[in-house]
């Protein structure tokens, strides 16, 4: 049997959160192994998940490695602030509750001018350093060991030109 390509996908969201978003790269990862591609998917262990699919977890193949790293999530310090333990639509997105309590105002206030392009941009920097070292320590530094493509679905991805998301800043920092 011949040995199979790797890919590398970087994304926020994986299974068990449900969604869209989560569908797209798992379906994708499912039927990789049979055109000859090893999916290596990097995903955070603590995502905030809104919505929660265990049955796509049915989809993601065995060939699959999939690598889970604890983040620094925004989201956990609103829910320790506010007193929330889970979430909800409406707490994730105080924009959409329409009277605030004056935590919420604070967190909004935070949300929108500290987290820039948004919250999740916390996972970028360690992501990216961790990245360089995985591949460096598993695939080495011949082109053939290391996966052939970086695809990132991270929430900053679709920015134009943007420097803040882990696919854009890992890829140019192996190109």
């Amino acid at each position: 049997m011949a040995v199979m390509k790797k890919v590398l996908i970087i994304t926020y969201y994986w299974p068990p959160t449900g969604g869209s978003g989560v569908q797209r790269w798992v379906k994708f990862s499912k039927y990789l192994p049979q055109f000859g591609w090893q999916p290596i998917i990097y995903t955070p262990e603590n995502p905030e998940m809104t919505s929660v699919d265990k049955t796509l977890e049915e989809d993601i193949p065995k060939e699959a490695v999939v690598i889970k790293r604890h983040i620094t999530e925004f989201y956990t310090l609103y829910h320790k602030l506010t007193g929330k333990k889970d979430a909800t639509k409406e707490e994730v997105n105080p924009i959409n509750n329409q009277k605030k309590t004056f935590k919420q105002k604070l967190m909004l206030f935070l949300r929108g001018n500290l987290f820039i392009p948004d919250p999740r941009v916390t996972w970028v920097n360690p992501s990216v350093r961790f990245l360089k070292k995985y591949l460096k320590e598993n695939h080495g530094r011949d082109s053939e060991h290391r996966p052939a493509t970086v695809h990132a679905s991270d929430s900053q991805t679709f920015v134009q030109g943007d420097r803040h998301s882990v696919g854009s800043r890992f890829q140019g920092s192996v190109d």
